[in-house]
C-alpha cells in the first residue's frame, strides 16, 4: 500500500509535480507523476505529507465571541460527544464535535450552574479551519476531531483538543488549554501548548505514585508516513511526573489483524499494576503493565464483556468500585443489527471479573444515524456520577446528559432523589409541541 492509499485523505497525487516546479495544469500533473517509479512516488509523498502536516503544528484557538451565534445548535445537524468535567465549586462543563465526523469537525462547549439540569448555549468553539484551506492550489482541511476535558487535581480545568491535516494525517498534534478559573463569567482559557503527538480521546488518569496518565493513541493504518513515529502505533499512553508539566510518551500497544486499536483508557488496580482498555475490532481487548506502563502484556479479550466497535468508558470510583459504561442491554451482549444503541452503566467490586446492576442511560432505538453511543463519565465532589454521549449525531444531532450515583447502578433504576437522566445538553431538531 502506498502512502497516499494508507492516508486515504490528502490529495496528494494532485500536487505531485509541484517541487519539481512543472505547470500547474491537472493533465501534465498527472503525466508527471504517472513517470515517477514507484519508490520515488512513495519518497515524493512523504515529502509532501511532511511539509503539510506542518499546519497542524500552528496553535489552535479558542473563540468565545461567535460560539453562540454562528455556531448555534439549531444551525447545526451533526453532534458527537467529547467529555463532560466538574469544576471544584461544581460548574459542569461539556464538549462535542460539530461539523462531521470528518475534515469538517470542530469542537463545543457548553456549561451548566445548576448540576446538569439545564445548559447554556455553546460558550466557546475551537474552529481552526482556515481561510481558503488551500495549500499548493489544493483545497485542504485543518480540523479538531478529538478530544477531550478534565478537571485535574489542582482545580484547574483542562481542554484537551488534537489537530490533524483533513480526518487524520499520520501524525496530529495534541493541545492543552488550561483554565485556573472555570467558574468565573468569562473564563480565560490561557494559550494553547503543544505536548505532542497523536489523539487523545479520554480523561487523563492519576496513578498512586503520582504520575498523571493521559491514555492516546497513533492510528496503525498511516504507518510509513512518518516513520520515526512507527514503533509507537497503537493505544499507548503519555506519562507526566510532574503534574503536567511535561509528558514523555510510554508504552504503546498493537493489536494483531486489528485496523481499530484507539480510544484507550487507563485504569490502576489496587496492587498498583494498569490496566489498558482498548477499542478494536473484535471489541473492548485488555492488558496488563506491571512496570507502570512501560511493557504491557498480550491484548486479549475483555472476559465476559460483549461491545461493538465503538467508544466505551470505564473508571475507577472514588470508593474503589470500577464503572463501566457501554452498548448493550446486558454486560455481555449488545444488538449485532443496530450496534450503537442501549446504553447502559455497571460495576464491579472485583476490578473487571465480574459485573452489576445496569442502569439505562438511554434506551431509544436507533433513529436515522447511530443511536446512543461514544460515552464519557466524570465523578462529581458529592459522589454522584455524571455522563454524557451522543444520539442520532447526524440528524437530531443530540447530546444527552445523565446524573446517577453507583445505587442507581446496582438498582438498575433510579432510587437516588438527586439522580435524572433525560437532559439534552444541546439538540438540532426541535421536539414538536415544545417551544425552542
Amino acid at each position: 500500500m502506498t502512502v497516499v492509499a494508507a492516508m486515504s485523505v490528502l490529495p496528494l497525487a494532485a500536487f505531485a509535480d509541484v517541487g519539481t516546479g512543472a505547470a500547474s495544469d491537472a493533465g501534465r500533473i498527472a503525466a508527471g507523476w504517472s513517470r515517477m517509479s514507484p519508490e520515488r512516488r512513495r519518497e515524493h509523498e512523504r515529502e509532501l505529507v511532511h511539509a503539510l502536516a506542518e499546519l497542524e503544528l500552528q496553535p489552535p484557538w479558542i473563540d468565545t465571541r461567535m460560539a453562540g451565534r454562528k455556531y448555534r445548535p439549531e444551525n447545526l445537524k451533526f453532534a458527537m460527544n467529547a467529555g463532560v468535567a466538574e469544576t471544584p465549586k461544581g460548574r459542569l462543563w461539556a464538549v462535542w464535535f460539530g461539523g462531521e465526523d470528518n475534515a469538517d469537525a470542530f469542537m463545543l462547549g457548553a456549561k451548566s450552574d445548576d448540576g446538569g439540569r439545564t445548559w447554556s448555549a455553546p460558550q466557546f468553539v475551537v474552529d481552526t479551519h482556515f481561510p481558503g484551506n488551500k495549500v499548493f492550489g489544493v483545497t485542504v482541511k485543518r480540523s479538531v476531531l478529538v478530544g477531550e476535558i478534565w478537571c485535574a487535581p489542582d482545580g484547574t480545568l483542562r481542554l484537551y483538543v488534537n489537530q490533524s491535516l483533513e480526518s487524520f494525517d499520520g501524525r496530529g498534534s495534541t493541545w492543552e488549554f488550561v483554565c485556573r478559573d472555570p467558574n468565573a463569567d468569562k473564563p480565560d482559557w490561557g494559550r494553547p501548548r503543544y505536548i505532542w503527538h497523536g489523539l487523545q480521546h479520554n480523561k487523563p488518569t492519576v496513578a498512586t505514585t503520582g504520575e498523571w496518565i493521559m491514555p492516546l493513541n497513533l492510528s496503525i493504518g498511516h504507518a510509513g508516513l512518518f516513520p520515526e513515529l512507527d514503533s509507537l502505533r497503537g493505544a499507548g499512553m503519555l506519562v507526566s511526573q510532574n503534574k503536567g508539566e511535561t509528558w514523555q510518551p510510554r508504552g504503546f500497544v498493537r493489536v494483531k489483524d486489528s485496523w481499530e486499536c484507539c480510544e484507550n483508557m487507563i485504569v490502576e488496580r489496587r496492587d498498583g499494576s494498569w490496566m489498558n482498555f482498548m477499542r478494536t475490532d473484535f471489541g473492548i481487548m485488555q492488558c496488563e503493565s506491571r512496570d507502570r506502563g512501560i511493557t504491557w502484556t498480550k491484548p486479549a479479550p475483555m472476559p465476559g464483556v460483549r461491545h461493538p466497535v465503538s467508544r466505551f468508558s470505564i473508571t475507577r470510583l472514588a470508593s474503589g468500585i470500577w464503572l463501566l459504561v457501554k452498548n448493550g442491554r446486558t454486560v455481555d451482549s449488545f444488538d449485532k443489527q443496530n450496534e450503537r444503541t442501549i446504553l447502559t452503566a455497571w460495576l464491579s467490586a472485583d476490578e473487571g471479573t465480574t459485573w452489576t446492576g445496569g442502569l439505562m442511560l438511554d434506551g431509544r432505538p436507533r433513529s436515522k444515524d447511530y443511536g446512543a453511543c461514544y460515552p464519557d463519565v466524570c465523578q462529581c465532589r458529592d459522589g454522584s456520577i455524571c455522563a454524557t454521549w451522543d444520539y442520532d449525531r447526524r440528524v437530531s444531532a443530540e447530546i444527552g446528559f445523565a446524573r446517577f450515583t453507583e445505587d442507581d447502578v446496582r438498582a438498575g433504576r433510579i432510587v437516588s432523589p438527586r439522580s435524572f437522566l433525560g437532559v439534552k445538553i444541546t439538540a438540532a431538531v426541535k421536539e414538536k409541541g415544545k417551544k425552542p
